[in-house]
């Protein structure tokens, strides 16, 4: 198994199996990390958020410096596309109740 930087290598090189590779090594953590932050999402919920993740990283991979684990930098994008998630649904519930 090839490590963490030889992977964001591949992904940077816009190699279309190591975006694979890396959606395979780290979707499940995402899912959890997301389905953990808060118990009253739902399974569809929790899966459009990792989609925004994942999406999110494709766009701006080009940002990550490493001064972190990758690990660390994709959980605080999932952290930040659940927050805008409860942000958009709370919006939403108090526009229909107008």
């Amino acid at each position: 198994m090839e490590n963490e930087a030889e992977l964001i290598a591949r992904c940077r090189a816009q190699e279309n199996a190591a975006w694979d590779d890396l959606f395979d090594r780290y979707y499940a953590t995402v899912a959890r990390f997301v389905f953990q932050l808060s118990g009253d999402l739902s399974h569809e919920d929790t899966e459009e958020i990792c989609q925004e993740t994942f999406l999110s990283v494709v766009r701006n991979l080009g940002s990550f410096q490493g001064k972190s684990s990758f690990q660390t930098w994709l959980l605080r994008i999932a952290s930040n596309k659940a927050m805008d998630f409860r942000q958009k649904a709370h919006a939403a519930k108090r526009g229909g109740q107008s």
